[in-house]
């Protein structure tokens, strides 16, 4: 298509001098946004949204390339400068806002825009009034409307597992596990999302509802789609299942089923905890020791463990200097407090006998320190503070 009609100007001049080109130039700047030269294809969509300002899909076209770009450039498929990103994000706003008051019962729109507020813009409070509009308005069609519209079921089905996901992640793993429910008894024809997918995240919501049992059915599930080093997240999260509940053998055989080369930090770090509940506390710090060597983005995790180990075997200085680092590490990479950090430093130079350090440590913490426990499971005996 582009070989033949792209530029228009130059290609079907005629048609361009007797005001023909909208239709085209709409179907232009699509293809050129799927060859992702982006500039052009958002150029071309500009002059059809401005020729017909209240045709829905040339605002819908605009605001979806605006963001496959941004995801292009996301992905780093495209350098893309920082204030034209900001320009791109809020056109494509003005744009998708433009579209859904034209059509406020769309789907598509509504979920492409949350999506926008939640994967790029990392907004997810933005993007769940959406999804619910999204999934409210494929509901509320009778079957003749559903059977026209069918190709916006896909896009009600990833509202449902999106919008279960936010939850999840604020806390409602009820009304997540609601969603959930929904979205895979209504996926059962049709698979618009791996089955993968859908058997990991229930098993997660299951987890967090301390559903153990049926966690561990549903990640047995998702391995059967998947394979150990492709699907390490699953298996990561079986083995933690198994873990809670006391099953350390097959924690233990499940977590060492992944490649030693695919155990990313997170990994290693589960698998120093299954280590540590079968006593193995010197095996545990050797795992995580290793882990330090390629974790750049979340040694926190790793550093907070190694103090606790070091605690429990008395090695208070050194415990106290791994509660250090993953605190500063946190306020380098992120700016914020990290308290469990915090809290062991303090309770480290607490047993140090440097009390006045000890009392800035636990001063800094956002929660009381003497109401803290430990916040990662921890096997049976482990040392926890209380006091007054």
């Amino acid at each position: 298509m582009l070989s033949l009609f792209y530029p228009l100007e130059s290609k079907l001049p005629d048609i361009v001098e007797n005001e023909l080109d909208i239709e085209i130039r709409s179907r232009l700047g699509l293809a050129l946004g799927q060859v992702k030269r982006f500039n052009e294809a958002l150029s071309e969509l500009s002059v059809c949204a401005k020729a017909d300002p209240e045709n829905f899909s040339y605002h819908s076209a605009w605001a979806y390339t605006a963001c496959h770009s941004l995801y292009a450039a996301q992905k780093r498929e495209i350098h893309l400068p920082g204030d034209l990103k900001h320009e791109w994000i809020d056109t494509a706003h003005r744009h998708f806002e433009k579209a859904r008051a034209i059509r406020p019962d769309d789907v598509t729109c509504h979920y492409r825009e949350g999506m926008m507020f939640k994967e790029l813009e990392h907004r997810p409070d933005q993007a769940v009034p959406l999804l619910r509009i999204a999934i409210g308005n494929w509901e509320a069609l009778n079957d003749a409307q559903r059977e026209e519209r069918h190709h916006e079921k896909r896009k009600y089905i990833k509202s449902l597992f999106q919008l279960s996901d936010i939850l999840l992640k604020v806390g409602d793993a009820c009304e997540s596990l609601q969603l959930l429910n929904t979205c895979i008894e209504k996926d059962k024809q049709h698979n618009h999302l791996s089955s993968l997918s859908k058997y990991f995240a229930l098993g997660k919501v299951l987890f967090h509802l301390n559903q153990l049992q049926i966690a561990r059915d549903a990640l047995i599930q998702a391995i059967r789609y998947t394979n150990e080093s492709d699907g390490n997240f699953v298996y990561e999260l079986l083995a933690r299942t198994h873990l809670h509940l006391n099953d350390l053998g097959w924690a233990w055989e499940v977590i060492q089923r992944v490649p030693l080369e695919a155990r990313p930090p997170y990994y290693r770090c589960t698998e120093a905890d299954i280590l540590c509940a079968m006593k193995e506390y010197n095996r545990a710090y050797a795992v995580l020791t290793q882990s330090l060597q390629t974790d750049d983005q979340t040694r926190h995790k790793a550093l907070i463990r190694m103090a606790r180990i070091d605690y429990r075997n008395g090695n208070y200085q050194k415990a106290s200097e791994h509660a250090d680092e993953a605190v500063d590490f946190v306020l380098d990479t992120w700016g914020k407090s990290f308290d469990d950090g915090l809290f062991w430093k303090s309770v480290c130079q607490l047993q140090l006998g440097n009390f006045e350090t000890a009392r800035a440590s636990a001063s800094r913490c956002c929660f009381p320190c003497w109401n803290i426990t430990t916040m990662w499971p921890w096997p049976t005996g482990s040392t926890t503070f209380s006091g007054s």
